[in-house]
């Protein structure tokens, strides 16, 4: 039942963002080509350069805007509004909703993000051309240099970089689903308290962070430990770890918390 709901919230969440990604690219393409190929130093020059990056910057901002907008109401719209009468009428449990919601939202973010990247590679491709592969190459030397045990480490590290990148994602869209969701205890300024719930669900977060750490700090043993972790790179892909166990401890808070009030405080 995931795959059928997933196929509907994807297609749902995806019928204007690919209008945007097709915007980003000729917008990159415009700005490349004007920087590879107009002089900036005279009037018409310049006057290309600033409209042409100003385009890209304005798609490219319109993009994460749109981006997280879509996420936001086609959450609000499908299980908090009008439409959730119906969609709660489906033989589909509540978490089923949820988790077909936030993969959605997760693949359609990755989508805009490496879009974002792709544009601005595409940039440095048109402007310098091959240069910037050459730029790159002091770094694959260094990589060439690190010791087969190093490099085995360093490849952990990326992977960790990305399921953290990953699960990052995952924590904010549901983080705003149970912002959204709480928000509904008000019916009068649901939008505003769920813009109150985000930011205090952040202050809490952060407020445990600082007390794990001030706690750690004055642990004389685990303060020498977390020194030393960070002199390798086998220490580091230790505290890359933690933080993933750490981001996936509050995904599945967020989750059940959700969850939980849908089925048991929500008056749809």
């Amino acid at each position: 039942m995931l795959s059928k709901v997933l196929k509907y919230d994807f297609k749902a969440m995806g019928r204007i963002l690919p209008l945007f990604y097709i915007a980003l690219l000729f917008s990159t393409l415009i700005f490349g080509i004007n920087l590879r190929f107009i002089p900036e130093q005279t009037v018409v020059g310049s006057i290309l350069w600033s409209l042409s990056g100003s385009l890209y910057g304005i798609i490219l901002i319109a993009t994460a805007v749109v981006t997280l907008v879509v996420i936001i109401s086609r959450y609000k719209k499908s299980l908090l509004g009008n439409s959730g009468y119906y969609m709660l009428t489906l033989p589909v449990k509540m978490e089923t909703h949820i988790a077909s919601k936030t993969i959605s939202a997760v693949i359609w973010t990755l989508f805009s993000l490496i879009a974002a990247v792709l544009s601005m590679m595409l940039i440095g491709i048109i402007t310098y051309r091959g240069n910037i592969f050459l730029a790159l190459r002091p770094i694959y030397e260094e990589l060439l240099e690190l010791s087969g045990n190093d490099l085995f480490f360093l490849i952990i590290l990326m992977i960790e970089f990305v399921i953290l990148a990953i699960l990052s994602i995952i924590k904010t869209t549901l983080t705003i689903y149970a912002a959204l969701t709480f928000g509904q205890a008000s019916r009068n300024h649901n939008n505003l308290l769920a813009v109150a719930l985000y930011m205090g669900f952040g202050f809490i977060e952060s407020t445990v962070i600082t007390i794990v750490i001030s706690i750690f700090d004055n642990l004389k043993f685990i303060s020498d430990l977390t020194s030393r972790m960070f002199r390798s790179i086998q220490g580091v892909d230790l505290f890359m770890l933690l933080f993933i166990i750490f981001i996936m401890i509050l995904c599945v808070i967020y989750f059940i918390i959700t969850n939980l009030y849908m089925k048991n405080k929500l008056d749809i």
